[in-house]
């Protein structure tokens, strides 16, 4: 019963959509880590108009995808981590954009 469940949990779906709301969480974990003494709206604020730092923002933001891909891929559901992968993958174009252009 265990393991049909842990298999359940191997799915490309699932893993692209993790992949897509993690940097979600990762800038919220960026903002504890750096402005917890101020509120979120400042945070945002301050990094919505400054366009020189959206691209590592978005870079650190990322690296969150990667507490994600790693367990997926310990625990063999390689399915899901190709979608948090493919999510990732989709971000690259974006953060390529704000860096150069």
């Amino acid at each position: 019963m265990g393991a049909m469940r842990f298999k359940k949990m191997d799915n490309r779906w699932i893993g692209f959509g993790l992949g897509l709301i993690g940097p979600l969480f990762g800038f919220f974990v960026l903002w504890l880590a750096i402005y917890s003494n101020r509120s979120f709206d400042y945070f945002f604020t301050l990094i919505w108009s400054n366009p020189r730092v959206h691209a590592a923002t978005l870079s650190l933001c990322l690296i969150f995808n990667l507490a994600l891909f790693f367990p997926f891929i310990w625990t063999k559901r390689n399915a899901s981590a190709m979608g948090v992968l493919l999510a990732t993958m989709l971000y690259v174009p974006f953060v390529l954009y704000l860096k150069f252009f």
